[in-house]
């Protein structure tokens, strides 16, 4: 074992500082959208959590349309919410520290869509793949995050295109 904490054993007080301290003041847009990016906003965790309760579900439903768009809405109300929650919070905090409402709304909506998209992607890849008589437990990780984030930098870097 080696001195070192890893991230797990160090304090979140330890980590807020390290994260604000990565945060200067003369940090352009692109600079702060690569920092989110790398810290992570969520969108894994919300994919993980949707495509292990399609995996329990499929234990002991047989998965139908009706049964796929009734989980969607459901799984789609969630992220929508959170989404918006900490995209409004993250854009917020772009728009008063940067000064700029069109990069906060451009973070703000990525965030939105990114877990909007892991929602999708972590119902539909473990359903498709138990639907093809494929083991979803094992496959349905990585092909889900990797999914997730393809569309996560889709929609950063469109977004950014389109409205910066």
């Amino acid at each position: 074992m080696t001195s070192e904490p890893n991230h797990l054993q160090q304090s979140v007080l330890a980590v807020a500082r390290k994260d604000v301290a990565t945060l200067r003041q003369d940090l352009t847009v692109q600079q702060a959208l690569d920092v989110i990016r790398q810290r992570g906003i969520g969108e894994k965790i919300f994919s993980l959590q949707s495509m292990t309760m399609t995996i329990q579900a499929l234990r002991v439903t047989p998965p139908t349309f009706r049964w796929y768009v009734r989980a969607f809405r459901r799984e789609a109300g969630t992220a929508a919410m959170l989404g918006a929650a900490c995209g409004l919070v993250v854009g917020l905090i772009v728009w008063l520290w940067r000064g700029t409402g069109l990069a906060g709304f451009t973070i703000g909506a990525s965030i939105l869509l990114a877990l909007c998209a892991a929602c999708f992607f972590g119902l539909s890849v473990p359903a498709l793949l138990h639907a093809l008589k494929l083991d979803p437990k094992i496959s349905a990780g990585p092909v889900t995050l990797a999914f997730t984030d393809l569309f996560t930098l889709l929609f950063y870097f469109s977004l950014a295109a389109l409205v910066l």
